[in-house]
């Protein structure tokens, strides 16, 4: 099975709201944060 790549613009954008989520977070949310991460580096 393979990935479809991402271009450059999606993969900012995925990178952009991740790390806007994780900034707005008042508290780490643990439990999604392996979720995110690898949601970032695909």
């Amino acid at each position: 099975m393979t990935k479809k790549e991402l271009t450059f613009k999606e993969g900012y954008e995925v990178l952009k709201k991740n790390a806007d989520l994780l900034e707005s977070q008042e508290e780490p949310d643990i439990d999604n944060l392996m979720k995110i991460v690898e949601e970032s580096m695909s």
